[in-house]
């Protein structure tokens, strides 16, 4: 529908939407499983502190080969994940 390119993931098991917007992927092989919304962010430990101060949860920085993300949940139980891509 979008006209999206998906290619394997920096993960088995998970696929990237290829091309620079919008960063996105998703899990595939597990019908529990749904795409997950990922922001862009320059500074990942402001971000986390940011979210945190805010009332949400932030998970600990994970590095990946394209950069390094977190997952967080908002004060009202929403999931989603900030990412940080690595200098160019």
């Amino acid at each position: 529908m979008f006209g999206w390119e998906f290619k394997e993931g920096n993960f088995p098991g998970y696929s990237m939407i290829h091309g620079p917007n919008p960063m996105g992927g998703f899990p595939h092989g597990d019908t529990a499983k749904f795409p997950r919304v990922s922001f862009g962010v320059d500074d990942l430990e402001a971000a986390t502190a940011r979210i945190r101060e805010l009332g949400g949860t932030a998970g600990e920085a994970v590095t990946i080969p394209a950069g390094r993300f977190a997952n967080c949940v908002d004060d009202q139980g929403v999931g989603f994940s900030i990412f940080q891509a690595a200098d160019a």
